[in-house]
């Protein structure tokens, strides 16, 4: 079940999502793993979803359509500098990240 009841486009950046159990998901490798919404890049748009996985390390692009298929969204975040320009870049998912990711 999705915990946020409303999709919020873009989602905001350090949310915190895990794969949805889909026979057909294509991100079936990744279950298990609290995945987060990395900071948007402004030469590849708001619907170009970084993830980045526990360890930090940006790995693949997806985009909305995808992320409300196939994950579900378990802490959103409230972050509001999308393309974290006055950010640090995220780093390993601990779970005192995760609290000040609330």
């Amino acid at each position: 079940m999705n915990l946020i009841t409303k999709n919020p486009i873009p989602i905001p950046p350090r949310t915190i999502v895990t794969v949805a159990s889909r026979s057909d998901n294509p991100y079936a490798d990744l279950w298990g793993r609290k995945i987060r919404i990395g900071y948007y890049s402004e030469q590849d748009g708001l619907d170009c979803i970084w993830l980045v996985y526990p360890s930090g390390e940006y790995g693949e692009t997806t985009d909305h359509d995808h992320i409300y298929r196939y994950f579900v969204i378990e802490q959103l975040s409230d972050e509001c500098d999308f393309y974290g320009a006055a950010r640090e870049p995220l780093g390993e998912l601990t779970s005192n990240s995760a609290k000040s990711d609330r």
